[in-house]
């Protein structure tokens, strides 16, 4: 089944044993962690917010924004309670990144506790 396998962009984690050793990665972040995340990219890196169904299907490069435009897409998304976004960023140098973005209250309810095993 084809996918990406997102890890926290901070505290990146072993892929699960049964990953093809090429699989698609990615991270995320939350919302508040954009900044810093955005200054580590290289100058002139662009991207796009990817909407479901095109999760897999990058656009081409001409077709991105510049990264002022495209974090004005995310604050304006972010700045009441919203569902998370995925994001390609792409650089001719760096290649394809892809991004879950999250907002900072994510997730927005209790997690519930573990099952327990009879």
């Amino acid at each position: 089944m084809p996918g990406v396998l997102f890890v926290p962009w901070q505290h990146p984690l072993p892929p699960p044993r049964e990953a093809t050793h090429d699989h698609l990665r990615g991270c995320w972040l939350y919302w508040r962690d954009w900044h810093r995340y955005r200054d580590g990219l290289p100058r002139g890196t662009r991207g796009t917010r990817l909407h479901k169904p095109h999760w897999l299907a990058l656009p081409r490069p001409e077709h991105l924004l510049g990264l002022r435009d495209l974090e004005a897409q995310l604050s304006e998304h972010f700045r009441i309670p919203a569902a998370p976004v995925q994001v390609a960023l792409w650089h001719p140098d760096d290649g394809w990144h892809r991004v879950f973005l999250v907002a900072d209250d994510w997730p927005r309810q209790i997690p519930l506790p573990p099952y327990p095993d009879n």
